[in-house]
């Protein structure tokens, strides 16, 4: 029996800060019409408009609408580039310059790989 008088003591303070704010417990005050009036303003008045120099910075990210991404086919170093930015090009037309060195080096590399396999392939046919 006290558990029901608990719940529902908890539920009518629930119910009454419901209501209180809601803004069903307070007075309410009748709308009246209001009546449109017009006033004239005097006194106002006028000076010469004067050049003010004010600055504005904004941050903020520029995005192309088309992106072209361009790479070589081999790497290495630009040694200088052929072209300037926004210049339109045709198919083609060399845009740079890499650097050859990288590429000789690799190929030196190959070449000394090889004859050293054929040694090899002369020492392993020797031995058989």
């Amino acid at each position: 029996m006290k558990g029901y008088i608990k719940v529902g003591a908890f539920l009518v303070v629930i119910l009454a800060t419901i209501l209180w704010l809601g803004g069903f417990l307070s007075k309410k005050e009748r709308l009246k019409a209001v009546e449109q009036q017009s006033q004239i303003v005097s006194g106002l008045g006028f000076d010469k408009a004067q050049e003010i120099n004010t600055y504005t910075y904004h941050s903020g990210q520029i995005v192309a609408d088309k992106r072209l991404e361009i790479s070589t086919k081999i790497p290495g170093r630009v040694l200088s580039v052929n072209v300037e930015q926004s210049q339109q090009v045709s198919k083609g037309q060399s845009l740079l310059n890499i650097d050859p060195g990288e590429i000789i080096a690799q190929a030196r590399a190959f070449e000394y790989q090889k004859v050293q396999s054929e040694k090899l392939e002369l020492s392993l046919r020797a031995q058989l």
